[in-house]
């Protein structure tokens, strides 16, 4: 998953029956997790806007993934997903979010992923 230019990954655990992920490519510490397939695009977002917001709250710079992709050209009030602006940065990635998920190990979700586009 894509998104303001870092990437998440997300796992599933049947143990829970629900979907834990993280921001790669940066040291500070941003998880997330949904019970849905179709939640976890939303929740990683979501992580992506707070950890940027907490950052500037105690004046510091959020920490840039180590491959990022971010275009000049783009605005940095790039509207959110849900209609709010997002918390301000330099440059913004366009929104781009996938999921993939390996259907032989959690072969239960397969209905689940087909249905939202994985």
């Amino acid at each position: 998953m894509r998104y303001r230019g870092y990437t998440g990954v997300a796992e599933y655990d049947p143990r829970t029956e629900s979907f834990h992920g993280h921001i790669l490519e940066i040291e500070d510490p941003v998880t997330f997790e949904a019970v849905t397939a179709q939640r976890i695009s939303r929740e990683f977002r979501k992580a992506v806007d707070q950890y940027i917001a907490s950052m500037r709250s105690c004046e510091e710079e959020p920490e840039v993934p180590r491959r990022a992709f971010r275009p000049a050209a783009l605005a940095a009030d790039e509207p959110a997903p849900d209609g709010e602006s997002p918390p301000a940065v330099a440059e913004t990635a366009p929104e781009e979010v996938e999921i993939q998920v390996e259907a032989e190990s959690a072969p239960e979700l397969e209905p689940a992923l087909q249905e939202a586009g994985a």
